[in-house]
């Protein structure tokens, strides 16, 4: 190798010190150096998935409080175990009862019909006639709808009664819904 070398003219061996420098940047760049880029590349995109993500969490995070508030507010909703059907029918009854002399209104007839039962929910239906005067039933349903224990008039029928003045009979469709805590976690 050595002879080689001092055979060849100044100018031959600059260029060929030239030649094996640009070969060994050449070979340097594509071992060593373009994997090292792309890796870092790679790394950066990583980089920037992983801000998004964070973004998102603190976003959740900020609302954490007040999520934690409804959850506090609506846990009174959520029972662990439903009752027996009776039991949350004579519940429902007596809630009705209790409002409508409140409200005096006069509870002609009272019957539980049907029941919807769901992994999450049941939902319990009550059928009510009752006699009063308008403002009166109005304030009824209102009472009704506004407990706290999640009943609704979801159907509602109201008639003049014959003969007497400002009476009227309703019909309604009373529904008290049953969450399940199961479904709350």
């Amino acid at each position: 190798m050595m002879g080689f070398l001092s055979k060849l003219s100044n100018s031959e061996k600059k260029i060929l010190f030239i030649a094996v420098l640009f070969i060994v940047g050449a070979l340097f760049d594509r071992f060593f150096l373009s994997p090292l880029i792309e890796r870092i590349e790679l790394i950066d995109v990583e980089i920037e998935q992983q801000q998004v993500n964070m973004e998102t969490d603190k976003k959740i995070l900020t609302h954490k409080n007040r999520i934690n508030k409804e959850s506090q507010e609506l846990a009174k909703y959520y029972v662990k175990d439903i009752p027996e059907d009776g039991v949350i029918n004579g519940e429902i009854l007596s809630l009705v009862e209790r409002l409508s002399d409140q409200m005096k209104v006069k509870l002609v007839k009272s019957t539980p019909t049907e029941i919807e039962k769901n992994d999450d929910f049941n939902k319990y239906f009550v059928d009510l006639e009752c006699l009063g005067e308008l403002k009166d039933i109005v304030s009824f349903i209102h009472a009704v709808n506004s407990t706290d224990q999640m009943l609704k008039v979801d159907q509602l029928k109201m008639n003049p009664t014959r003969g007497e003045d400002n009476q009227v009979k309703a019909t309604l469709k009373v529904s008290k819904l049953l969450l399940s805590s199961k479904t709350s976690n």
